[in-house]
């Protein structure tokens, strides 16, 4: 496996970064808000499939699709934004989040490493524009392949930028795929029960 020899290699990733508010708490107050949002971030992180990296004082830097790379990472990336910029919101302090998908450079083995500034360009998008949700760039769009019309807010670094939905708003495109027709519903049910028939009378159905 040529990533357990610690070769550089070039890998789709989307990046997330956000960024805390804390200039106007005294350094005991930082602390604190920064330990428990770290550590709770932590956890949500690990749970949505990300994965932190060393960051600046006041940051958190996470990839999504290192070292193994899902389908809906880009997807796990905005859900994981959202509730990342409301745990801090809970903490009485604004934050601003930032998303990028694109390449990337690693190498290592067991200890992951990112070649150049990968998080860069997301952390530019974060401060893109004063908000009300994390932002994210085109290339993340297109990625998680919405359907919804989606108004440009400007442009950072040549990637044109977008507010990230709310969750409501975003659940019905986090799949490419249109819901399906009544008849669509019905044929799908008959294929289950035939199949399921089948299966009881130890028979095999060929699909044609």
């Amino acid at each position: 496996n040529i990533s357990t020899l610690g070769l550089p290699q070039r890998r789709l990733a989307t990046m997330l970064v956000v960024q805390l508010a804390l200039e106007e708490l005294d350094p005991e107050a930082q602390f604190l808000v920064l330990s428990g949002v770290s550590d709770a971030a932590d956890e949500k992180v690990r749970d949505a499939g990300g994965r932190m990296f060393a960051a600046p004082e006041g940051e958190l830097h996470i990839a999504f699709g290192l070292p193994v790379a899902r389908e809906d990472d880009a997807a796990r990336a905005v859900r994981c934004a959202r509730e990342l910029r409301q745990l801090a919101s809970d903490q009485g302090i604004d934050a601003n989040v930032g998303i990028h998908t694109g390449t990337v450079m690693t190498s290592g083995g067991q200890k992951l490493r990112l070649a150049g500034e990968p998080f860069h360009l997301p952390k530019m998008i974060g401060t893109a524009t004063r908000s009300r949700g994390p932002l994210m760039s085109g290339s993340t769009r297109r990625a998680l392949r919405w359907q919804a019309a989606l108004r440009p807010l400007r442009e950072v670094a040549g990637e044109t930028v977008y507010l990230v939905p709310e969750r409501d708003a975003a659940a019905a495109h986090d799949s490419p795929l249109a819901a399906p027709t009544a008849r669509e519903a019905e044929l799908a049910t008959l294929l289950s029960r035939t199949r399921k028939s089948l299966e009881t009378n130890q028979c095999l159905a060929l699909e044609v």
